[in-house]
């Protein structure tokens, strides 16, 4: 009961959907989900738009409620307790008083990258030791440390030659994804690798694109080899007019006059939000029948078809691991914008601008990297620090599992700052290196661990308290790992509803409120498990608006 304005919550996890009437809660198969008619007791008819009209008194369905199949497997322990088998079952809705009715889809976390660029030209001097602060905030530090992890990481740039020359920009980023990797409160936290271009030479490099062209056609070049990241800008905007940007999930379906895209793009387009950007590639290779991830959940379906969704972000790809120096380049996409996928890019639909907007980085490390040296060599480099966020936390099996175990969801998040202090302590250049977040860290949602931990506590409210004992568990046939996949993703809806009070003299509201919660397991895609639950979704909400409550209709949440 509610006598504060909170709700008791039910938790229902459905595995399958009764569409068709006439089936009792007691021929329900575990994780099976019917509304059930409140008049007849027989589960209502969830396969045309108008069944459930509540104004219709001959037809209609004024009250009804949630049942879900038992997913106990015995009936009766021992001599006297029974009824194991029972379907779980929510109290009575009217859908006049169903205050909301949204959908959480899930999402995976995102992590947190800093860019720290070497301004290209600019004055990098010797004697001079340039300092890069880094703050690490965020539940994975405050839980090791009791307070965030922060860190100024020095590299000196060494005594000055006799012409005092410029040095190379690469000594002091090295120098700080040394220290990075070394030093024990931020290193488990943060990964720092250093990526520098590779300078072409000649005036052949760059590409002249057709449209079954999956490779960049090179003149002269140096330097180029397998697992080099790639940067260019095709001569148009990545352009996407058949598919749909649904929550977290951008779909390619037909592409036209551009379809490559690419993790690190933004996208733009009328629906989208500001700052929408791809993570994260799915699969494909950028183009037609390529699913990404993107930044920012959108609540409304973007159709691609109405409103093209494009970018004129550079496309990002890796050198393929087969790449022999003197051939074609054929690319692969990125899973991640740091990481390579096993899957050949989209062939290019447009051409590209050859020699500058075609870039190459290679990963280096400071044993294997010979500084630039001399009047103007070390002004020519072009190279950036990237520091990825990464957290892994600790995690038990099943049997020792306990719903006090700490699971960790946040990413950490990285703040930067650049300072640089000459011999006589004056801060300087420091211009010379441009910290930028390429991507903001996100929370994901709809995890496993956080639906198991919810269901444990409606099983609790329903008297089936959690067992810690493995054997007890068998014993008394309670399995909740039998429910929930830790491991797995869930779709929830949310259905919030109130049973109204004629007299409650003792407490402070009217009515009671009660969150019926269901749990969808993600078998295979997100679209896949909205498609099996359609039917559940369409009649819900005609429900209410045949009961006049047009106000708090289905909503996917963003």
């Amino acid at each position: 009961m509610s006598y504060f304005p909170h709700a008791y919550q039910k938790a229902l996890v459905a595995t399958s959907l009764v569409t068709a009437s006439g089936t009792a809660s007691s021929a329900l198969t575990a994780g099976q989900l019917a509304l059930i008619n409140a008049q007849t007791n027989l589960s209502c008819d969830l396969s045309g738009a108008t069944t459930l009209n509540y104004n219709n008194t001959s037809t209609g369905v004024p009250l009804a409620y949630l049942a879900q199949g038992s997913f106990h497997t015995v009936d009766k322990l021992g001599p006297f307790h029974g009824g194991y088998k029972e379907s779980v079952k929510s109290k009575g809705i009217n859908p006049k008083y169903i205050s909301s009715f949204t959908l959480s889809e899930p999402s995976n976390p995102i992590q947190d990258i800093q860019q720290i660029s070497a301004t290209v030209g600019c004055n990098v001097t010797c004697n001079t030791t340039y300092r890069l602060r880094l703050d690490l905030k965020g539940s994975p530090a405050l839980r090791f440390l009791t307070h965030n992890a922060y860190f100024t990481l020095d590299a000196n740039t060494g005594c000055c030659d006799s012409s005092s020359n410029n040095v190379d920009p690469n000594i002091v980023l090295l120098g700080w994804a040394d220290r990075l990797a070394l030093y024990p409160t931020v290193k488990d936290f943060v990964q720092g690798t250093v990526w520098n271009r590779v300078l072409n030479s000649g005036t052949g490099t760059g590409v002249t694109a057709t449209t079954t062209q999956q490779y960049l056609t090179v003149g002269t070049a140096t330097g180029i080899a397998a697992g080099q990241r790639v940067v260019f800008t095709p001569t148009t905007g990545s352009v996407c007019t058949v598919g749909n940007l649904r929550g977290n999930t951008f779909t390619v379906t037909t592409v036209a006059p551009v379809g490559l895209f690419s993790v690190g793009q933004v996208l733009t387009g009328t629906g989208v939000a500001a700052g929408t950007t791809i993570t994260k590639l799915v699969s494909g290779g950028g183009g037609a029948g390529s699913v990404f991830e993107v930044s920012i959940a959108h609540p409304t379906i973007v159709d691609a078809s109405v409103n093209n969704i494009s970018s004129t972000s550079p496309v990002t790809a890796y050198v393929k691991s087969s790449y022999t120096s003197g051939t074609n380049i054929t690319l692969v996409a990125a899973t991640t914008i740091n990481t390579p996928s096993t899957t050949d890019i989209t062939a290019f639909t447009t051409g590209i601008i050859a020699n500058t907007a075609v870039k190459f980085y290679k990963a280096i490390t400071t044993a294997a990297y010979t500084p630039l040296t001399g009047g103007t060599d070390p002004d020519t480099v072009e190279s950036f620090l990237e520091i990825v966020g990464a957290y892994v936390d600790t995690t038990f099996g099943d049997c020792s599992f306990s719903p006090r175990d700490h699971v960790e969801y946040q990413p950490i998040e990285i703040y930067s700052s650049v300072t640089a202090l000459d011999p006589l302590g004056n801060q300087c250049l420091a211009a010379c290196f441009v910290p930028a977040e390429v991507q903001q860290a996100v929370q994901g949602r709809g995890f496993g661990e956080t639906v198991l931990r919810e269901l444990i506590l409606a099983k609790r409210y329903q008297q089936e308290p959690w067992i810690q004992d493995p054997r007890l568990r068998e014993v008394l046939d309670y399995n909740p790992f039998g429910e929930v996949t830790r491991a797995s993703k869930y779709l929830i809806y949310n259905l919030l509803h109130s049973v109204p009070r004629k007299a409650n003299p003792s407490g402070m509201m009217d009515n009671d409120q009660y969150l019926i919660r269901i749990f969808v397991p993600i078998t295979s895609t997100v679209a896949a498990a909205r498609t099996s639950m359609s039917a559940f979704e369409t009649n819900i909400d005609n429900w209410m608006i045949t009961a006049g409550n047009l106000d708090n209709r289905f909503k996917l949440l963003p």
